[in-house]
């Protein structure tokens, strides 16, 4: 997918900064600067969505992003890096035992297209993102594939995980596709 121009040198460098980000968190004598990063690669400078995620033996250990980009690229992998080893409520902090486990995976965004038809919708490019009232939810377009669902049971979970009742989307609800170029480790 050619969501950005992004090189193979950027996308390590990414890499990097998400691991330096957590390492500096753990251990806290360290420090990077973003700054010369920035004024080296352009591509740093422009605010995408992005997530981070974090796994150990294939296994998630957590993941944080944000649908839209609110800062430059470089410091949302920043901190989003961060919020994903310690802040994920659905895991313990990561330990600095662990830091050497973890593998990092980042998830660059398009941005949001709203689905209009459920059959625009593609597994494997599609990301979703569901919006029903005050609940929301969210998968990267990855996550069908890893878990090995078809298209109803893709957003019968998205329902789930939203906190809402399987077919809600089948509602007044708003639904948007957008898809991600990943970056691993």
């Amino acid at each position: 997918m050619s969501l950005i121009n992004i090189t193979n040198e950027e996308k390590k460098i990414l890499i990097e900064v998400a691991r330096k980000s957590i390492d500096i968190k753990l251990n806290s004598n360290k420090s990077i600067d973003l700054k010369s990063l920035s004024k080296k690669y352009e591509i740093f400078n422009k605010k995408y969505g992005v997530f981070v995620t974090l796994k150990i033996n294939q296994k998630l250990r957590g993941c944080i992003g944000n649908i839209i980009g609110y800062l430059p690229l470089i410091e949302g992998v920043y901190n989003l890096a961060q919020s994903s080893a310690f802040e994920d409520p659905r895991f313990n902090k990561l330990t600095l035992e662990e830091l050497d486990k973890i593998k990092i995976e980042i998830t660059i965004l398009s941005e949001l297209i709203e689905v209009k038809k459920i059959e625009e919708i593609k597994i494997g490019r599609d990301g979703l993102y569901l919006k029903l009232g005050l609940n929301s939810g969210v998968f990267l377009p990855q996550v069908p594939v890893e878990q090995n669902w078809d298209l109803s049971e893709y957003l019968n979970q998205l329902s789930y995980k939203a906190g809402l009742t399987p077919n809600c989307y089948k509602e007044n609800y708003e639904l948007s596709r957008f898809e991600g170029l990943i970056i691993q480790e």
